[in-house]
């Protein structure tokens, strides 16, 4: 998540919030629209328990 934080930055991006590892596990980055909208950005590491969840 961190090279795509950074390529958004240099896009020119709103970075609302720096991407860092949640409490339940999943990696989030917030950022802003040109509207004004926020948009969340979530990794899913590999070992996490989301990605053996079958649904």
């Amino acid at each position: 998540m961190a090279r795509e934080e950074k390529r958004l930055l240099e896009a020119g991006v709103t970075v609302v919030r720096e991407a860092r590892l949640e409490p339940w596990g999943v990696i989030e980055l917030w950022i802003e629209d040109p509207t004004e909208h926020r948009i969340l950005l979530v990794e899913v590491p590999s070992d996490h328990p989301l990605r053996r969840d079958p649904r």
